[in-house]
């Protein structure tokens, strides 16, 4: 049985301090969520022009899609382009971490669970 797909996209700009951390905790979660028997999970990251070494990072640590601007264009434009790119792969549903790891990626189980009894 094929499993429905959910694509995690992140804008990144200037991220190098956190990046690795964002990385591991989504790669952590993929292994570890109970909807792993339900949903495939893809990842893509948007490196928006950044100056340091975020793309490295990335490339170096991840097999994740990376795309990446050679000029920061803004959130709006990274974003965009991230569900543009989503949009290709079909998915279930799209779901946007921000980069600089405020966000707990395990609360994507809350929304998954949601999604799952809601009454249609």
């Amino acid at each position: 049985m094929k499993k429905d797909l959910i694509v995690i996209c992140v804008p990144l700009f200037n991220e190098a301090d956190n990046v690795l951390n964002v990385i591991n905790d989504i790669d952590d979660f993929i292994e570890n969520t109970t909807f792993a028997k339900i949903y495939e999970f893809n990842v893509i990251f948007y490196n928006d022009g950044s100056t340091d070494n975020t793309s490295e990072i990335i490339q170096k640590n991840s097999s994740h899609k990376l795309i990446s601007s050679p000029t920061n264009k803004g959130l709006g434009h990274a974003i965009d382009c991230l569900f543009f790119e989503a949009k290709k792969l079909n998915p279930k549903g799209v779901i946007k971490l921000d980069g600089d790891n405020q966000m707990d990626v395990y609360e994507i189980d809350n929304f998954l669970n949601h999604e799952k009894n809601k009454k249609i």
